[in-house]
């Protein structure tokens, strides 16, 4: 929660349950108002997909629709902000029982603000995330698993679509104080040099080969 309200204010700031502490204070008529504005016909998108007839389904979509007002709903996502320099917010949380050391309960991550991006440009973003960072030949791996700078990556990582804006995550989970800056600094150069040498072209191919074989063998529900 904290990090997407971060990295998207304006247009993501109650996304992902919000603040647990103010659960109890919602009111059961705000919540029924919310549900009936948002949650009916007038704001809605019927998908089909499959080899399947849409008849039966049109039929009871328009009985559906046919029976329900509509209503005027603006469900629009705002646009961001452009930042001009970065940002850098503090969350607290519980401890992790897992992690035995007390000085290593610290989880870092980095997020970079996107465009929105259309359909191919998504896919590229995708490809170029997992370059980054599945895998034991990607560079973050290199830079920041290898070292054992941390206990492994951080929870939120990639490349994340289901926004407006898209966002990129990178960062590292487990470790102290002493290691933000330095982890920052690796983040930085980790980029600087796939800009600099681009990515392995073994890796590349190898990727390409393990997306050609998915879509070979995808067939539709």
């Amino acid at each position: 929660y904290s990090f997407l309200k971060s990295v998207l204010p304006i247009s993501y700031p109650h996304e992902n349950g919000g603040l647990p502490l103010e659960i109890p204070n919602l009111k059961y008529d705000t919540l029924k108002s919310y549900h009936q504005t948002y949650y009916q016909p007038s704001n809605s998108c019927f998908m089909t997909y499959g080899s399947i007839p849409v008849a039966t389904h049109l039929k009871f979509l328009n009985n559906v629709l046919m029976s329900s007002q509509k209503v005027s709903v603006d469900s629009s996502v705002l646009d961001e902000n452009h930042w001009t320099l970065p940002r850098r917010v503090t969350a607290f949380g519980y401890p992790d029982p897992l992690i035995s050391d007390k000085k290593r309960q610290i989880t870092l991550t980095v997020g970079y603000k996107m465009k929105s991006y259309d359909t191919y440009d998504m896919f590229v973003m995708s490809i170029i995330a997992s370059l980054l960072i599945d895998g034991p030949n990607c560079p973050f791996y290199a830079s920041l698993i290898e070292p054992h700078i941390g206990l492994d990556y951080s929870p939120i990582l990639g490349y994340i679509e289901e926004t407006k804006h898209r966002i990129f995550a990178i960062g590292l989970a487990g470790i102290g104080e002493s290691d933000i800056e330095n982890v920052e600094n690796i983040i930085q150069r980790t980029f600087e040099k796939v800009v600099n040498e681009g990515f392995d072209k073994q890796h590349v191919n190898d990727l390409i080969d393990t997306l050609e074989l998915k879509f070979k063998h995808h067939t539709p529900s």
